[in-house]
């Protein structure tokens, strides 16, 4: 009977202490902030298949049926030509900050962010930034998630001064 006891009062020390332990490492990473580290990279790995020239990232990346909408214009642009635009331009650097996340459902979230890109021209490099909107859709078993649609606008009055390092190549 004793013994039972012991067991009994160990195992629920045990449950206690794996309890406290998770509550620690919840308060110390939220759901939200565990989002924002998730899309934060499959935004830069896309920025380093653009800078790297690797469609096949993008094809990996971005859905048959991605569009961006940019308020300028009238009408969406199909993946194909957003490919060949952002081809035709050499970024240097890049930095997505400001992420937000918003699932919608356990397959589609929604994440919002400032990104600023350096691109190589004639004379000055050329610093942009925008604020992109990007619908997520988790496609097949597993993380599988792929970007279906991206609202973007030129956000100049935004821009800040980085302290710190932007991402990718130099």
């Amino acid at each position: 009977m004793k013994t039972a006891r012991i067991i009994a009062l160990a195992g629920c020390a045990a449950l206690a202490a794996v309890a406290t332990g998770q509550a620690t490492k919840n308060r110390a990473q939220s759901p939200e902030s565990r989002l924002q580290i998730f899309f934060t990279e499959l935004e830069n790995q896309g920025l380093l298949a653009v800078q790297e020239r690797n469609e096949g990232a993008l094809n990996r990346l971005f859905a048959d049926q991605f569009r961006v909408r940019v308020p300028a214009t009238a009408s969406d642009t199909s993946r194909e030509e957003w490919i060949r635009n952002v081809f035709g331009r050499r970024l240097q650097s890049f930095q997505v900050h400001e992420m937000t996340v918003d699932p919608v459902s356990a397959d589609v979230s929604v994440a919002g962010f400032l990104l600023t890109e350096t691109f190589e021209q004639p004379g000055a490099p050329l610093t942009e930034t925008h604020f992109i909107v990007d619908v997520w859709a988790n496609t097949g078993g597993g993380d599988h998630w792929r970007c279906v649609h991206r609202y973007s606008v030129d956000a100049p009055s935004l821009q800040r001064a980085n302290t710190a390092a932007p991402a990718g190549k130099k």
